[in-house]
């Protein structure tokens, strides 16, 4: 394939994604249609996307090999999906993880197959523009909000628009120049100021740290200048710990109080948490209850995917699950830093049921791979 095929397959792959990250905002804003639950196409988009990634993995290398897995491939998906429509409703729940895991290493492969052309070019410049910048503002506008008063953006889940910035705003670290950088950093915190989701900022700080890790031996007045923020910021929050622990305490912006700790969602969660993990001990740590076991236990979603994974599906599972991520890195690239950042913000976005939300897993894993391939010196001219 030509250098030019890859671009256009990219610039497909990018149009819907933005066509899915923003599906939800287009039937409930644009449309008006507020009779389906938000989430409720995911199985649906993850089915269409699963054969459009096969299709563009067909066009991106065409080794008969790859055209058998690919052939193979659509044969147990369409197995799946003739399951999911006879099977009870919580067996359907394993075939919704099985289409989504499929989903999720299948986005990695069609992206490392294309890494060489992944951030060149304008299109993804136009991703991040449309996505980071015109679709939010736009839901600024038309003041897109919940009752709580938080932001939802075109994603219409606050979780979702705050971690998809986080997430858009790294990649586009990689692509664009440092002036747009602070301009698009700014438009990142307004976001998760207003959405209220304080996971989103904890993932902003693990990647500005891989940064600075990042930078020691490499751009040293970056490194200068964090090293000297530090230097200046850490004995001023030790001096003055008790006075903010008061201020986050009283706190009216969700996203800096502490308040949730007593009471509230993070509590909340908290105590599921607890109550799956002692489930699991009794049984001696294995797990593995069944489909959709630590919803039912809980009541309601978990809201911590790895541990839905190891009350529903067992250890092994979760611990399978890991080793495709660890090799999936390792497997042409060794870089501890790069896995520590991908485990850290994985695990974030896991509070957030990533694994159930096909548009955020996909752009995770494609703001992912150009870091690892940035990271690697796989290609040095990303503009």
């Amino acid at each position: 394939m030509t250098t030019l095929s890859k671009r256009h397959l990219i610039y497909i792959y990018l149009i819907f994604l933005t066509s899915i990250y923003n599906l939800e905002g287009f039937i409930h804003i644009v449309l008006g249609y507020n009779a389906t639950l938000v989430g409720a196409n995911n199985i649906l988009i993850a089915i269409i996307s699963i054969f459009l990634l096969i299709s563009l993995c067909f066009f991106s290398d065409n080794d008969s090999r790859y055209i058998l897995y690919g052939t193979a491939l659509v044969g147990i998906m369409s197995y799946l999906i003739l399951l999911f429509n006879i099977v009870e409703s919580e067996y359907r729940k394993t075939i919704r993880d099985i289409a989504y895991l499929i989903l999720y290493f299948l986005n990695f492969y069609f992206l490392f197959t294309v890494r060489k052309e992944i951030a060149r070019g304008r299109a993804p410049f136009y991703f991040i523009v449309v996505n980071l910048v015109i679709l939010p503002l736009i839901s600024f506008v038309l003041g897109v909000t919940n009752e709580n008063n938080r932001f939802l953006g075109f994603q219409m889940a606050s979780s979702i628009v705050s971690n998809g910035s986080v997430l858009l705003l790294m990649f586009s670290f990689m692509i664009v120049k440092s002036k747009v950088k602070i301009v698009l950093l700014l438009i990142c915190l307004t976001i998760i100021y207003c959405s209220g989701v304080r996971s989103s900022l904890f993932i902003l700080f693990v990647f500005i740290f891989f940064l600075y890790s990042n930078s020691v031996s490499g751009n040293k007045p970056f490194f200068y200048i964090f090293s000297s923020l530090l230097i200046v910021v850490m004995p001023l929050l030790f001096l003055y710990s008790s006075e903010i622990v008061a201020l986050l305490s009283n706190s009216e912006t969700r996203v800096f109080s502490t308040q949730d700790l007593e009471q509230g969602s993070l509590s909340t969660r908290i105590s599921w948490y607890v109550s799956l993990m002692g489930l699991i001990i009794q049984d001696g740590g294995f797990g593995g209850f069944g489909p959709g076991a630590a919803e039912r236990y809980i009541g309601f979603i978990t809201h911590f995917d790895l541990l839905r994974f190891w009350v529903d599906y067992s250890i092994l599972f979760v611990l399978f699950f890991i080793w495709l991520n660890v090799w999936l890195i390792f497997r042409n690239y060794r870089s501890v830093a790069y896995l520590i950042m991908f485990s850290l913000v994985h695990f974030l976005l896991s509070l957030h049921n990533v694994m159930l939300i096909p548009s955020l897993f996909m752009i995770f894993s494609f703001v992912m791979s150009v870091l690892l391939y940035k990271n690697s010196g796989e290609y040095e001219d990303i503009q």
